[in-house]
């Protein structure tokens, strides 16, 4: 398809013909969350392993050249066996809805407020297919 109309050197060639498999949502989509966090709340996406653990990097030097934490809170999550033998995720953090019907996210001992905001029609998730 060419957008420019009056151009000459339009490219086109045979329609592609693409199969998208279908793959349903990690969990139910009504119980999905999204969440945009601040600059000092960190999200360890890798779930921790003491085998593997390696003291990253996290820190920065202030002036004086002390190190100071990047992000003073870090959502982390780890593997653990259940009573019947399974493997679930564990996380230090947790989402609490109080009776008023505030929301705050608990990360560890530190609580920030959350503001819930209506967003299913905005909001999309994308899976890379393969080798870019």
């Amino acid at each position: 398809m060419c957008y420019e109309r009056e151009s000459k050197h339009c490219l086109t060639g045979p329609p592609l013909n693409l199969v998208v498999p279908h793959i349903p949502p990690p969990g139910q989509p009504d119980q999905l969350k999204v969440i945009k966090v601040s600059n000092v709340v960190g999200i360890n996406p890798k779930p921790f392993d003491p085998e593997t653990y390696m003291e990253e990097d996290d820190f920065i030097t202030d002036e004086s050249k002390g190190k100071k934490s990047v992000h003073t809170d870090v959502v982390r999550c780890r593997r653990a066996k259940n009573a019947d033998g399974t493997e679930s995720l564990e996380s230090n953090a947790r989402f609490v809805q109080w009776k008023d019907g505030s929301m705050q996210l608990l990360i560890g001992h530190v609580a920030l407020d959350v503001s819930i905001e209506e967003s299913s029609q905005h909001t999309h998730l994308f899976r890379k297919n393969g080798k870019a």
